[in-house]
């Protein structure tokens, strides 16, 4: 997946969902230690709310990733002209989205 650069002065790099709880940890480290970071990132209602981003922009990257596979709907009736609009608008709206959360733009491919 795809990285979602923050915008200063929250200049922290956010990938998707489980990097988070992941990142930096030994895999050894186990399932404990993922319940640990779990909680601790938990623990205020600004780490909250970057998590929930964090998993909703990790889904806006499927579904830019994913689309055509997906159904969303029947892109048989799609021209190929027409697959590259509408991946251009989705784009465009999930960049939109990801601004509102304090992101430069959306994954992309």
């Amino acid at each position: 997946m795809g990285h979602y650069p923050r915008r200063a002065p929250q200049a922290r790099l956010a990938a998707h969902a489980v990097t988070r709880y992941c990142g930096g940890m030994a895999d050894d480290e186990g399932h404990e230690a993922l319940l640990a970071k779990a909680r601790e990132d938990h623990r205020t209602p600004t780490s909250q709310k970057r998590r929930a981003q964090d998993i909703l922009l990790h889904g806006i990257a499927v579904a830019l990733g994913y689309w055509t596979e997906q159904n969303y709907f029947d892109v048989a009736v799609l021209t190929e002209k027409q697959q590259d609009e509408f991946s251009r608008i989705l784009q465009q709206q999930a960049d939109r989205v990801a601004r509102l959360f304090g992101y430069e733009n959306a994954w992309s491919a």
